[in-house]
């Protein structure tokens, strides 16, 4: 039990946020407390916050930074964007987190350059006008068994033969 600063109640160390440097290992403030601190601090220096970003943004004009990239990379941005296309920016940031977390650390640099190559040829098919897409043959997020993002798990099918798999 410890007696917080800030509202003086006598409160479980579980209610205390963790802090090394005190010397029981747990801040003065309670968590309800240390929040409502942050709150009427962040209402008072809000403004002052927006007015910093405002000021930086106008300093910092990345938009003729980002032309400059998509340009560079057209290729990178069109093999992120191709097994994308019809899903929406916030499920499109979870396939891509997805891709990641089932992506192995054991992969070597040919893998991983294998895996581009297969997302390059898809692109060339759709850029020719063929319709396919880059599919998991064992899905990375399926009901019994997920699989890996690794070149043996990938090949390239029609898209209407992908839609009608789907997660199957």
């Amino acid at each position: 039990m410890k007696i917080c600063s800030c509202c003086g109640f006598k409160k479980p160390l579980i209610e205390f946020y963790k802090q090394k440097d005190c010397l029981d290992g747990h801040r003065s403030k309670c968590k309800l407390c240390t929040k409502e601190t942050k709150k009427q601090r962040y209402k008072v220096v809000k403004e002052e916050y927006k007015e910093r970003n405002r000021i930086w943004k106008e300093a910092n004009d990345r938009t003729e930074y980002h032309a400059k990239y998509r340009q560079k990379n057209k290729e990178k941005i069109k093999q992120y964007f191709a097994n994308s296309r019809h899903i929406s920016a916030k499920n499109r940031s979870i396939r891509r987190s997805r891709l990641l977390q089932r992506t192995p650390q054991w992969l070597t640099a040919t893998d991983l350059f294998e895996i581009e190559c297969i997302y390059k040829y898809c692109g060339a098919l759709r850029d020719v006008g063929l319709k396919y897409e880059v599919d998991h043959i064992i899905p990375l997020a399926g009901k019994n068994v997920s699989g890996f993002h690794v070149p043996a798990n990938l090949q390239v099918i029609p898209m209407v033969d992908n839609r009608q798999k789907a997660n199957k």
